[in-house]
């Protein structure tokens, strides 16, 4: 709000990753350009695996049964943005298409909790407006979740603390992350060396294949070992990507000459 109140009173000349509750403020404006692009952006929920009740692999897929994506994009997204399907990266030659898209359903959700022991779960939530469609996706889920038996408690944080408190200090919270290549996303955040390994995954086989695929100079040979690493990031993986974010960038009508962009704001 506050970048976007800069830029109607003319103290700055562009904006990047607007919210998209606040696109209807400059609709209609001659003095405003509105840039918008699918990326790779996203805005998710993750676990920590190494922490119950997380560390069960049944109440990791119960929580993604728990979310209504459609319901994420029309709500959180104002209808912008792209699916999710708890994999990154969907614009990437490497990316694993062909595994079927998950879908809302609080039944199989059910029974998945109750064969780990943990009907009736009451998880908290660490979230924050710190991001697009955060706090909207965050207060969506804790409704969904409901139709599963499960009880979400939001804790909310202010901006200038939730990446120095609550980020990486608590099991269950939300992230954000800009759109990168597969390859860099899965290097950063997935395997057991990864510098901001926010779900603490520790999977073998995850790293097997990774490491042969950066080895490997046969590009279909790659293509297929890092599907296979994806399908184990949909399978067992913490982190549920509901949807991407399109780029949404404003501007002075005084700028031009910008293509916008899936990877980056501004073009």
């Amino acid at each position: 709000s506050a970048r976007l109140n800069a830029l109607q009173a003319g103290q700055v000349d562009a904006i990047s990753q607007l919210d998209p509750s606040l696109v209807s403020a400059l609709q209609g404006n001659d003095n405003f350009t509105i840039l918008e692009k699918p990326s790779g952006n996203y805005t998710a929920l993750y676990v920590q695996m190494n922490k119950p009740p997380f560390n069960d692999e049944r109440v990791r897929q119960a929580l993604r049964l728990l979310v209504d994506r459609e319901q994420m994009l029309s709500n959180a997204l104002q209808g912008t943005g792209r699916l999710g399907n708890d994999i990154p990266c969907w614009f990437d030659t490497h990316y694993n298409s062909d595994i079927p898209q998950r879908e809302y359903d609080p039944e199989q959700a059910k029974s998945l909790l109750a064969a780990a022991g943990q009907s009736d779960l009451k998880i908290t939530l660490q979230t924050s407006n710190v991001a697009p469609a955060m706090l909207e996706s965050s207060t969506l889920f804790a409704e969904q979740a409901k139709a599963g038996g499960v009880t979400v408690t939001l804790r909310k944080w202010p901006t200038d603390q939730y990446y120095t408190k609550a980020y990486a200090h608590f099991p269950f919270a939300m992230t954000n992350w800009l759109g990168r290549t597969l390859a860099s996303q899965i290097n950063l955040a997935y395997l057991t060396t990864s510098p901001f390994n926010e779900t603490n995954m520790r999977d073998k086989e995850l790293d097997q294949l990774v490491g042969k695929a950066f080895a490997e100079p046969d590009e279909q040979t790659r293509i297929q070992l890092m599907k296979d690493a994806q399908q184990i990031l949909w399978d067992r993986g913490g982190t549920i990507i509901w949807g991407f974010l399109s780029l949404i960038d404003a501007t002075s009508a005084k700028v031009e000459g910008i293509t916008p962009s899936v990877l980056v704001g501004l073009g």
